[in-house]
């Protein structure tokens, strides 16, 4: 991994990045994630018919892919056809605190303009004051869980 500090390149995933996003996955997927069913059923394949390469922008530093985000339909709803939801979202291990999660969630509006324009990024875990995230309840009351 390059030093701190070195900028984070956002890309368009391609079927070369298979492998190496496979890898990527199970070493972002720990028991503390909560999801250990996931762990057991990693292996080398990562695309799939309904998450082909083109659902996925690639995270790198000094050339290193460090993290992905998955965009998919939110709805099959074609009155929400104009809307993406994050349906992935994984930084390695020892990419985190570096802002990558971040340059992905930002780049996604824009490597998706002319197929969406809406991105659904306002997620309870991830939204802080500033964000730029609106979320539809008022300011003050307690979040929805």
């Amino acid at each position: 991994m390059s030093q701190p500090g070195t900028p984070i390149q956002v890309r368009a995933a391609r079927v070369s990045d298979e492998a190496e996003l496979a890898r990527l996955d199970n070493a972002a997927w720990s028991p503390q994630s909560g999801f250990p069913s996931v762990i057991r059923q990693a292996g080398p394949v990562f695309f799939f018919a309904d998450s082909p390469p083109q659902a996925h922008l690639i995270a790198e530093i000094g050339g290193t892919l460090v993290g992905y985000i998955r965009l998919k339909p939110a709805s099959p709803l074609p009155e929400n056809a104009h809307v993406l939801g994050v349906f992935g979202l994984a930084v390695a291990p020892e990419a985190r605190r570096r802002g990558v999660a971040t340059a992905l969630l930002t780049a996604a509006p824009e490597a998706r303009r002319g197929v969406a324009r809406t991105v659904g990024t306002c997620l309870r875990s991830t939204w802080r004051a500033g964000s730029g995230c609106n979320p539809r309840w008022p300011p003050g009351t307690p979040m929805p869980r």
